[in-house]
């Protein structure tokens, strides 16, 4: 007999946008990556070399191309999905940047670029 599906426990939908990022710790360590799926609560990334040092605040840039400029937010690691993947939570991003994203996410269908499977 097959398990019932879990119910979503995600607050917003997620789409799949292979965004560039950055990634720093509060003593100014950077990492860099792509971003793997995204919501206007949080996202999956994946970044090289890992793992990723928690000390401190940890801030995340990303760009989503839309001429407006990149990102910036504080986060909170939610899980480590694997080696250099990891899925959190936004903690402080404003209002104005959460309907950017939501129009980003939702209204405006991806790009072919962004369609592409992430890689293994």
């Amino acid at each position: 007999m097959a398990k019932p599906a879990r119910p979503e426990r995600r607050r917003s939908p997620r789409a799949r946008r292979p965004w560039p990022l950055e990634v720093k710790n509060g003593s100014g360590k950077l990492w860099r990556g792509r971003s793997v799926d995204v919501s206007t609560g949080g996202m999956r990334f994946q970044i090289d070399p890992p793992p990723l040092e928690m000390r401190g605040f940890m801030f995340i840039a990303f760009d989503p191309a839309d001429s407006v400029g990149p990102l910036w937010t504080r986060f909170s690691v939610v899980r480590q999905i694997g080696p250099g993947e990891y899925a959190v939570r936004f903690l402080d991003l404003p209002p104005k940047n959460v309907e950017r994203l939501n129009q980003l996410i939702v209204e405006r269908p991806p790009a072919a670029d962004e369609t592409a499977a992430p890689p293994d």
